[in-house]
This record gives C-alpha cells, sequence and structure tokens, in this order.
C-alpha cells in the first residue's frame, strides 16, 4: 500500500497543475468574450462558438465591463460603454 503513495502524489500534482492552466485558459477565454462582445461581436455568434448559454455570456460581459471600469477608476480616467 505505502507503493502507491508516490504515485498518488505525483497525480495529485499533475492534477493541481492541469487545474491552475484550466483556470488561466478560463480566464483569458472569459476576457476574450467580453472584448469581443464589447468590440460589437454579437452575443449569439459568441455562443454559437463557444457553446456557453447566453446567460452565461452576459455575466462574463458583466464581469469583464466591471473589470475594464476598475481599470479606469485606477488609471483615473472615466470609463463608459
Amino acid at each position: 500500500m505505502e507503493d502507491d503513495i508516490p504515485e498518488l502524489i505525483a497525480k495529485t500534482k499533475a492534477f493541481r497543475r492541469a487545474e491552475a492552466v484550466l483556470e488561466e485558459r478560463r480566464h483569458a477565454l472569459a476576457t476574450e468574450i467580453g472584448t469581443a462582445f464589447l468590440g460589437g461581436v454579437r452575443q449569439s455568434e459568441i455562443v454559437r462558438i463557444t457553446g456557453y448559454t447566453r446567460e452565461h455570456i452576459r455575466r462574463i460581459v458583466r464581469e469583464r465591463m466591471g473589470q475594464l471600469e476598475r481599470e479606469a477608476e485606477a488609471r483615473g480616467e472615466p470609463w463608459e460603454f
């Protein structure tokens, strides 16, 4: 049984690394979705490409808009959509 521990540790570490990569890519995709929508890409097109629901796209876009607003405030600039 103790022979299984090194393999369990290795698999757990590999899984955690994969989770971290997935989170980075999920964030990058969400940023791109928000940027595309704010740049004029239709929501239906984003839904078609990503397979996400319209509601999920709305949540992502709202978060992206909030992020852009916070960045503008940090620079002391107004932000409008």
